[in-house]
């Protein structure tokens, strides 16, 4: 969250880090950097305050507050803790513990939320990462890439979207080095301007239950990760009842791009037919370990996989 200052302790030594720019000009300002330890936690835990001076005279320093609620909550842990209320606990938590340093020129309801990130844990579900990587991707998002994060223990990583608002789903086992139980999948999603245009959440007295659980489930939808991932012979199941693939051997190529997840030297013209069906049919062609049909998908509401079929 972000809000004005009305005053802070400019003193160097409250501070971390001070960084000065265009020092001795008309231009100066400067960036103040530390970390407020927050009352209430069972551990020490650290909220992340930083201060920006202006450039121009006249016009007020803001300031920058960020922190995990779940870690407030489970300092050691790596468990999603925290909903909607015990979020809100912690930010006035770090609200309190920022004016060791910074005097806000406004009440916690009215700073701005300027970054929202929601996740869901799901339980055996990083099977399905490879398959949803060949799922249509939406119309505007800047980056689909697969990889492994060697940051993070070399879990393997799906990311959908642009460079401050996406979609991610990783391999939380891997991630915490076996923290977590293997085979777990977290999904996040990193909200900055989605926070407002699909959530109507501007300041952090908009910050509801209902508001943030209808955010999730728009981002989520939006980024495609709750497609079915099918067994091949759901694939073709489907396939076959599709009015747009009627002849067989249009079924059998575009099946096979599915497989593939390559164009296989298809014109422009067929890609794009193939896409639209994909879209239409929200299919995903994935290997499933299983001798029965069945047809997977992760739910968001929920946070679990959702069987859609078995038999």
């Amino acid at each position: 969250m972000a809000f004005p200052v009305a005053a802070f302790d400019e003193r160097p030594g409250s501070w971390e880090r001070v960084v000065r720019q265009l020092p001795g000009t008309e231009a100066e300002s400067g960036t103040f950097v530390a970390t407020v330890t927050l009352e209430g936690a069972e551990d020490p835990t650290g909220a992340y305050v930083s201060v920006q001076t202006p450039r121009s005279p006249g016009m007020p320093a803001w300031a920058k507050v960020e922190l995990n609620p779940s870690r407030y909550i489970d300092p050691k842990g790596w468990e999603l803790s925290a909903g909607v209320g015990e979020a809100l606990e912690s930010l006035e938590a770090a609200w309190r513990a920022a004016a060791s340093v910074v005097e806000p020129a406004c009440d916690l309801e009215e700073a701005t939320v300027k970054r929202l990130d929601l996740a869901k844990d799901f339980s055996g579900a990083v099977g399905l990462l490879l398959p949803l990587s060949k799922a249509p991707v939406p119309s505007w998002a800047r980056m689909r890439e697969l990889f492994e994060d060697v940051r993070s223990g070399g879990a393997l990583t799906l990311r959908v979207g642009g460079a401050s608002n996406f979609a991610r789903a990783y391999d939380k086992y891997r991630e915490t080095r076996g923290a977590a139980p293997e085979g777990m999948c977290r999904v996040e999603l990193q909200c900055r301007e989605w926070c407002e245009r699909y959530g109507g959440l501007r300041s952090v007295g908009d910050l509801t239950e209902e508001r943030v659980r209808a955010l999730g489930a728009d981002r989520f939808g939006w980024s495609n990760l709750g497609a079915s991932v099918s067994a091949s012979d759901e694939v073709w199941e489907r396939v076959r009842s599709c009015e747009e693939l009627r002849s067989v051997s249009t079924q059998c190529v575009f099946v096979a791009w599915l497989d593939r997840g390559s164009a296989l030297g298809l014109s422009k013209a067929t890609l794009a037919k193939f896409r639209r069906v994909q879209r239409e049919l929200g299919i995903v062609a994935g290997r499933v370990e299983t001798p029965v049909s069945v047809t997977r998908r992760l739910d968001w509401e929920s946070g679990t996989v959702v069987l859609e079929r078995a038999g």
